[in-house]
């Protein structure tokens, strides 16, 4: 069975997570490796240690659907498994961390979004992340 995934303003990849990514949206991070589940066992996938700073930063975009894609519903969020995401970049991204992560993201930003009263794709990203910062998020390496 072929699965499909949501495709987004932009899709955390596996490569995302081993070259330990940074963006300039970040929403948080991630510090969960590549878990690739395959025939019975479990094929762990690190960034290079101690070389790396050990976690990749979340972007916002991943969790706008592509506008294309969402069928004109400026006003969706997606976040934990349903964000986009490759599959291996969803083998790191799903795990608890990551998810309480988005579902942060997702929850200030439509608050945001209510308040502005704009669609989700254009609430401001340095205000989303003033106010993750002010809830105490950690959003990543200049912090």
């Amino acid at each position: 069975m072929k699965r499909t995934r949501l495709v987004g303003e932009y899709m955390l990849t596996g490569e995302d997570v081993l070259r330990c990514a940074s963006f300039e949206d970040s929403i948080g991070v991630n510090g969960w490796p590549l878990e690739k589940h395959v025939a019975g066992d479990v094929e762990w996938g690190w960034p290079p240690i101690p070389e790396s700073r050990s976690y990749n930063q979340l972007p916002y975009r991943m969790l706008l659907p592509r506008r294309a894609t969402a069928g004109g519903a400026d006003n969706l969020l997606v976040a934990g498994r349903c964000a986009a995401m490759t599959h291996d970049g969803q083998s790191a991204a799903r795990v608890s961390g990551g998810c309480f992560v988005m579902g942060q993201a997702a929850g200030t930003a439509a608050a945001i979004s209510l308040r502005d009263k704009v669609s989700v794709h254009d609430v401001g990203v340095k205000t989303l992340q003033g106010l993750l910062r002010e809830q105490g998020a950690f959003l990543g390496a200049d912090e």
